[in-house]
């Protein structure tokens, strides 16, 4: 969905897809598997251990405990971190392009863009898992994204930006127009 108030355009975030979820799978599957190998191997300490019933109920107690708030802990951090800071709407106004966010509105000023393009797929790097702060050879990258599709790479003096929105080539549009009211003509379509 597009909305024009007249001095700016707001565009969804695409929904969370492809290589996303199935990173979040394995997320999930590998912490479970860890769950799992930890128990097993604290159960056998605690077995091999204990010379009384009661001390091996204390100890699995222990376990439990121990699992639940660290395992528990980590997954509510991740879904926080997830919450506050993905992207939420992005704006393309009379400033510049801003990613919307529970916390932190991002801009990125027209003075600075040098590049936008649509990117295909996500960079060989993201394969790992995780989007690292220095994309080799090129300097800063900021990820704002949900999908690893159709992506929209806005490249400035400072650093990179990526972006995921719902319909990249109209956002694409909408800049590149914005741009040339500010008479920035030395920006680059790809």
């Amino acid at each position: 969905m597009v909305t024009n108030n007249g001095y700016s355009q707001n565009f969804q975030v695409a929904p969370i897809e492809g290589n996303f979820k199935f990173q979040l799978k394995i997320w999930i599957i590998g912490s479970v598997f860890l769950i799992i190998l930890l128990s097993m191997l604290s159960l056998v300490l605690i077995f091999t251990e204990t010379r009384t019933i009661n001390f091996f109920i204390k100890g699995i107690f222990t376990l439990f405990l121990i699992i639940i708030v660290s395992f528990g802990g980590m997954w509510t951090m991740i879904g926080l971190i997830h919450l506050f800071y993905s992207p939420r709407l992005y704006t393309v106004g009379a400033k510049g392009v801003i990613v919307r966010r529970l916390i932190g509105n991002v801009c990125i000023h027209y003075s600075e863009i040098q590049k936008t393009e649509i990117i295909d797929s996500m960079p060989i790097w993201w394969v790992l898992g995780a989007t690292l702060l220095f994309e080799i050879g090129t300097g800063p990258v900021s990820t704002f994204v949900t999908r690893s599709e159709k992506l929209l790479l806005i490249e400035t003096s400072k650093r990179k930006y990526y972006l995921s929105p719902l319909k990249p080539d109209e956002m694409l549009d909408t800049i590149l127009r914005y741009l040339k009211e500010n008479k920035k003509s030395n920006v680059k379509k790809v």
